[in-house]
């Protein structure tokens, strides 16, 4: 029986912002990461919401995405 593979919070937010900030589509992001298409939706949509599992996201810009990750990541 196969186990379910677990990713990390930081795993999960740069996944998001792949798509929300590089423009990535989510079929091509999710080929990327090896995920399937329905889990990066998922993360996307509790993104939107600030709640992976209960844990908040860092702050937030006016339109609700992050603009926290350029201090906490570096995407370049």
């Amino acid at each position: 029986m196969a186990t379910r593979r677990q990713f990390s919070r930081e795993f999960k937010l740069e996944a998001v912002r792949l798509v929300k900030e590089r423009g990535v589509s989510v079929p091509q992001a999710a080929r990327d990461l090896d995920v399937h298409e329905n889990v990066l939706r998922k993360w996307i949509r509790e993104a939107a919401v600030g709640d992976f599992r209960g844990t908040q996201f860092p702050e937030t810009s006016e339109n609700g995405w992050f603009s926290g990750l350029d201090r906490a990541y570096d995407f370049r």
